[in-house]
């Protein structure tokens, strides 16, 4: 399984570097507001989760338990 993880992340790494070459200095860093604001969303709610007293989700990237 651990092989195929990395092949799946060294694609997605491609395709994010290929995306890159193409956008505008304006478009990059208007996705780079997106993930900023997505990543800080995704820890509200694991803290929210964790304030209620349950699991919190795991991070991108790790399995879940």
């Amino acid at each position: 399984a651990g092989e195929a993880r990395l092949r799946e992340l060294l694609d997605h790494h491609a395709q994010a570097v290929e995306l890159d070459a193409i956008l505008t200095p304006e478009q990059r860093a208007k996705v780079r507001r997106i993930r900023e604001n997505m990543r800080k969303e995704m820890e509200a709610r694991r803290s929210l989760l964790e304030d209620l007293g349950g699991p919190p989700p795991p991070r991108h990237g790790e399995p879940g338990k």
